[in-house]
């Protein structure tokens, strides 16, 4: 009865109405069921069911990001012509704590997996080409599932043009990997 009252606060009619049917329909034994008369005042039934039954808090879910420092790593690229450490590394606009709250602010914690209270980290790298443009977004490493490392693909893909890195001056294709970490909180 708790999700139907949480999930139909619509109209004070429809509430009263959910209610009673929920209660037919709970478990309960078919005579306690038809015993309960319908609702004279559905205003009043909505209203007590607010003080009497506090609606369940609801999850709340939210990603944050941590980037590592590549500092020390050979510069070198790969057969695809790719580095995975530029002299100078590639830059999202307005830095790392820029980054963090496009992440924060864009990111839609899948409501499936907040049902099954997944939380995890999802690895997810992606090559910021020679002009800035982010491409090839891909979950690597373990994925906790559930939606999440979709949800990270995607919010990869919303990113705007970063500053690309550079080898001897000159813009290079750059392989990140950013690691975006959900986690839960009750509101």
């Amino acid at each position: 009865m708790t999700t139907v009252i949480k999930t139909s606060f619509i109209c004070a009619a429809g509430i009263a109405a959910m209610m009673y049917i929920s209660a037919c329909n709970s478990g309960q034994d078919s005579n306690d069921a038809a015993n309960v008369p319908p609702p004279a005042n559905t205003d009043k039934v909505a209203a007590d069911a607010n003080v009497d039954k506090p609606a369940p808090a609801k999850k709340k879910g939210k990603a944050s990001v941590i980037f590592s420092k590549t500092n020390g790593l050979k510069v070198e690229k790969d057969k695809n012509g790719i580095y995975s450490n530029a002299e100078v590394m590639p830059e999202y606009p307005g830095g790392e704590a820029a980054l963090s709250t496009f992440v924060e602010n864009h990111i839609d914690y899948p409501q499936n997996a907040m049902d099954a209270n997944t939380e995890g980290t999802v690895n997810v790298s992606f090559i910021v080409d020679e002009k800035g443009k982010v491409v090839e977004p891909m979950t690597v490493g373990n994925n906790p599932g559930n939606g999440l490392g979709d949800e990270a693909v995607k919010i990869v893909n919303k990113f705007p043009e970063w500053k690309p890195g550079t080898v001897k001056g000159k813009a290079v294709k750059t392989r990140l990997t950013l690691p975006i970490t959900f986690k839960l909180a009750e509101s």
